[in-house]
């Protein structure tokens, strides 16, 4: 296997690794320990960075600029769309040019654009040689490399934003006393994971005047829930993600990434889905261990055969703080073995399409502690971590899951009235049958998802659900009194969900959820939602800043007080009585 580096796209903090080995030229293995790996940056006067977007490479110029090489800082923009945003304020840093222009027309989603010929963006990658950039004068200025690192492995710091990397592997050992020759690789350009994501605070719209709510809070403390597909690493081998370069996509590289974002969110609870088998056993079981979570894993009841011929599982993950919380019980479905019962009275057809090997977990947890309660009933929640069929010619066998998971979680309820938290990926669209059973709590049965439902399966199907109320966490963006204006532009207005949690070339919607019981508990606050077009260059995921082609959910949560439940209830009843 050929040297190579992974990735070819370096991230500040993100480990480069150095696939393959060094061969001789009798064909044995080169040890490391008879090689020396030296790392060097490509030291560029200029470094080209976005002058708007300092995180983000530039790949656009004004033209004009780059041939007067005036204002060269100014004019790098990391795209066509930010570079037409900002034109009717950097033309005027060249009069001459601006004296020139003929007309600036308004483009439909790429704001101005400048028809004068002098004055059109290009992009910069073949005008500009990162080794040689060209000056006023058309003068060429050697740049040099300097040495950064030397071992195998090197982590990009924010000092090698913007610059290429090299990396020099010098065996030790010669051959009839003639060293052999270095191996030389290079990266693209070093750039900045996208920034941070975080919490934006809730205020609810029934906040009750006869009472103050923070001094009404209950003493039990708050609590806050993470769900997140991660991708596993099986899926990546088929060409769906044709637009991601192979190293990105790389499981030794994603895997830093994935990490790195879930514990930077410092949630009390992670639920992951599509977390690969043997992946949970020797990464994410042990690595979040090491920061204070215990975790339980159920994986689906069918394997994908591999080019390695050998069956390969993925499942969902849930993880919690063992200092927060204790697990005080457990329960698997494996929608598969339930659905044989009904085999028998569906036809082969119908048979094969309810047959689907995915799982759903559900895990009590009780608070740890000693501090007073407001209610001692305030001590368990009931977390479903669910992946749910992604084939969208069955709606029917998605409503069945789903219902299917909430017939087991009345079960629970009814024993133990705790309050309830369903999140995962349910490969459902906002208003889609299984939605509507969530959040509304029935479903018509004149919906379009049932339309051309088999009676076989109808007839097994779950129209209605007698859970407490459930609400989407994300909802309450659209709920909110004192919203994030750019939250609710992120926002669906129709169905008050985000525009999306999955973005691919040919699809970009809302499938993810956290839904929660809502007489209960209270939304505190929200992990902001991600913009494509303004937060990163990308337009789809996964990428090489984007570790899964999901994004991830997280909410905060507060148990509601016994005054505050009182209260919910009497306005439900004065809103009934009134409609």
């Amino acid at each position: 296997m050929p040297l190579e580096l992974n990735p070819e796209t370096p991230v500040v903090g993100c480990e480069i690794i150095l696939i393959g080995s060094f061969h001789s030229k009798a064909g044995y293995v080169i040890p490391d320990d008879s090689l020396n790996f030296n790392w060097y940056r490509l030291q560029n006067e200029e470094r080209l960075i976005c002058w708007e977007h300092p995180s983000q490479i530039a790949t656009f110029q004004c033209r004009a600029c780059a041939v007067s090489g005036k204002h060269v800082k100014e004019t790098f923009h990391c795209t066509l769309k930010c570079y037409n945003d900002h034109w009717l304020n950097h033309h005027k840093s060249h009069p001459k040019v601006a004296a020139s222009l003929q007309t600036i027309t308004k483009v439909k989603d790429h704001g101005y654009d400048c028809t004068c010929s002098s004055c059109s963006a290009f992009d910069v990658s073949p005008a500009f040689d990162l080794d040689l950039l060209v000056n006023k004068n058309a003068k060429a200025v050697h740049r040099s490399w300097v040495k950064v690192g030397i071992s195998k492995t090197y982590t990009p710091t924010i000092e090698d934003f913007g610059y290429r990397l090299k990396l020099e592997v010098v065996p030790t050992i010669f051959c009839a006393g003639i060293p052999w020759v270095p191996i030389e690789l290079q990266t693209n350009h070093v750039i900045i994971a996208p920034p941070p994501r975080y919490m934006v605070p809730v205020k609810p719209l029934d906040c009750f005047s006869s009472f103050n709510l923070e001094s009404q809070t209950c003493a039990a403390r708050p609590f806050s829930l993470l769900s997140y597909n991660v991708l596993a690493d099986v899926y990546t081998m088929t060409n769906k993600f044709y637009y991601c370069p192979a190293t990105a996509l790389n499981w030794e590289y994603r895997r830093q990434s994935l990490l790195r974002e879930i514990v930077r969110y410092d949630a009390d609870i992670i639920c992951l889905q599509e977390v690969q088998s043997d992946h949970f056993e020797d990464f994410f079981k042990p690595e979040l261990q090491r920061f204070g979570y215990s975790s339980v894993y159920k994986r689906k009841t069918k394997g994908l055969f591999t080019y390695k011929r050998e069956y390969t599982y993925d499942g969902c993950a849930t993880c919690f703080r063992f200092d927060k919380f204790r697990q005080v019980e457990k329960y698997e479905l494996e929608f598969n073995t339930i659905a044989q019962e009904l085999a028998e009275s569906l036809d082969e057809d119908q048979r094969h399409s309810m047959m689907k090997d995915n799982v759903a977990l559900v895990t009590i947890l009780e608070t740890i502690g000693t501090e007073p309660l407001c209610d001692t009933s305030i001590r368990r929640i009931c977390v479903a971590n669910v992946h749910v069929s992604a084939n969208p010619q069955f709606m029917d066998v998605k409503l069945w899951q789903i219902g299917t998971l909430i017939e087991g979680l009345e079960r629970i309820v009814a024993r133990s009235y705790v309050p309830v938290l369903i999140c995962g990926d349910l490969n459902s669209l906002p208003r889609s049958a299984a939605h509507n059973l969530l959040v509304n709590g029935k479903v018509n049965l004149m919906h379009e998802d049932l339309v051309k439902t088999p009676y076989e399966i109808f007839q097994h199907l779950k129209l209605s659900h007698k859970l407490p109320p459930l609400a989407s966490a994300y909802s309450s963006f659209s709920r909110a009194t004192n919203g994030d204006s750019k939250q609710w532009s992120l926002m669906n207005p129709n169905t008050q969900e985000p525009r999306f949690t999955i973005a691919r070339p040919n699809f970009r919607s809302a499938i993810d959820y956290i839904f929660y019981t809502e007489d209960m508990l209270t939304v505190r606050s929200l992990l902001e939602l991600v913009h494509v077009r303004s937060a990163i260059r990308d337009t789809a995921f996964p990428s090489a800043m984007w570790p899964s082609d999901h994004i991830a959910l997280m909410a905060e949560f507060s148990w509601k007080t016994p005054r505050q439940n009182q209260l919910a209830n009497n306005r439900d009843i004065t809103n009934s009585s009134v409609q």
